[in-house]
């Protein structure tokens, strides 16, 4: 069940109330130059864009997304954790580190500060190893949770995204490990630092501080990219991946989730098309998508007939609750809904406002988007004569009492003649009686 669950909820995230907007589909379309990216409205479940979402592609450090989230999800923020010689000794030299030492004791939670801020590899492979047990245990755990989560094409070979040819995912499964890592207030806390501070430990004497290498949130090494409405999250660069960034945007009641893998820099205008294109998918999606409503609670769905009704002898209808999805601006939501009713039949009073009376479904395509009761709107009261008019039909319609009618009916048919017979014979006998008193008399 824990596997099944989650790949129901991936079916759903791409198929039921985010069907993807791939592509072209809308002529205001931002251009995304980078090979791979989408962009998901969290709150609704809606995946709006998807350029070859599912294509595979090597997720370098965005990979200490999973490695954050198993974190978060076995341990406690301030438990100790040491930084060992095996899990240092697994770290590519020349690869970026958080300038950890043999023996030095932090708390899980700045552990995760020089993961998600630093991208520190170090901090990855102390971290595995606190939480499998070794390294190697904590990359099967990434695949069995990946698997839980209803990632359709990844796999992980190591905790930190250090390039192999068999650790690859596709947009669509790192945002499904984004979105749930997102669920924890700890994670979207620290991703969304600008600069953390490691304070002296009991191997380093000074306190380190390390820039968030995000550039939506950070201005440390460029103001170019900053994005107001930026959360986070995690960046990643290879050669062989190219640049990579999942983000997250929050603006009132809407936030997005970017993911833009195999992105590019532009070498003569300097600009990283990560960055570029995660930003003009924000953009974007902020200001030409918006949830709006398919079904409103307030509105007449139908009216029904109602028997043995005193006075008004109909109900109306309405849905017990909105119906909404999340849109562009320029969608017609008859020509994507189609609305199907289903009804009880033969409805008697008395009805109370709020009586479930029927469904109604709504269908995108041939899929169902969303069912919803539909609900009396108004009270009907009963007619009392009407009520015991139909109550007595009933009582004499029911084929029980109709037997026993007919039972009596025949016992009393069956008695009369009893009856005449008898007061026949009787008249007879005396009859007879009298003539005989008359025979003897003389």
């Amino acid at each position: 069940m824990r596997r099944i669950v989650p790949l129901l909820f991936a079916c759903v995230l791409f198929f039921s109330l985010g069907c993807p907007a791939l592509a072209g589909s809308y002529e205001n379309e931002p251009p995304i130059r980078s090979d791979i990216a989408v962009l998901y409205e969290s709150n609704s479940g809606t995946l709006i864009f998807s350029k070859n979402g599912t294509k595979r592609a090597y997720p370098a450090s965005t990979t200490k997304i999973m490695t954050a989230l198993l974190a978060i999800e076995n341990c406690q923020m301030d438990e100790p954790v040491t930084a060992t010689r095996s899990a240092l000794n697994t770290v590519t030299p020349g690869s970026s580190i958080a300038g950890l030492q043999n023996g030095e004791v932090l708390s899980m939670y700045e552990m995760l500060e020089c993961l998600l801020v630093a991208s520190g590899n170090d901090a990855a492979a102390v971290i595995a190893a606190h939480v499998g047990g070794s390294v190697d245990r904590f990359v099967e755990m990434m695949n069995e949770r990946s698997e839980e989560l209803g990632c359709q094409d990844t796999n992980y070979m190591n905790p930190s995204g250090l390039h192999h040819e068999e650790h690859y995912t596709t947009a669509e499964d790192l945002l499904l490990v984004a979105e749930e890592a997102m669920k924890h207030p700890v994670f979207r806390e620290i991703v969304a630092m600008r600069q953390v501070a490691i304070e002296p430990t009991n191997k380093v004497s000074k306190t380190r501080y390390f820039n968030n290498t995000n550039q939506l949130i950070s201005s440390a090494s460029t103001s170019v990219n900053l994005y107001s409405k930026a959360i986070g999250i995690k960046t990643g660069h290879t050669t062989p991946a190219g640049y990579c960034l999942v983000s997250a945007a929050a603006d009132k009641d809407r936030e997005y989730i970017a993911v833009v893998l195999a992105g590019y820099i532009d070498e003569k205008n300097y600009r990283n098309y990560s960055y570029v294109d995660s930003i003009n998918l924000f953009l974007w999606g902020f200001s030409d998508f918006a949830q709006r409503t398919v079904v409103s609670s307030s509105d007449l769905v139908t009216e029904l007939p109602v028997e043995l009704a005193k006075g008004k002898d109909f109900v109306i209808l309405r849905a017990a609750q909105d119906v909404t999805a999340y849109l562009h601006k320029t969608d017609e939501i008859d020509d994507i809904f189609r609305k199907v009713v289903t009804v009880q039949e033969n409805i008697a009073a008395p009805v109370r406002a709020g009586d479930i009376l029927g469904a109604l479904t709504v269908m995108k395509g041939n899929e169902v988007y969303a069912r919803v009761d539909l609900v009396a709107m108004n009270d009907v009261e009963r007619s009392e004569g009407l009520y015991y008019f139909e109550a007595m039909g009933n009582f004499f319609a029911h084929p029980g009492v109709r037997a026993g009618i007919a039972l009596l009916a025949s016992a009393l048919i069956v008695y009369l003649v009893f009856w005449v017979l008898y007061n026949k014979r009787r008249r007879a006998i005396r009859a007879r009686k009298r003539r005989r008193g008359i025979d003897d008399e003389f």
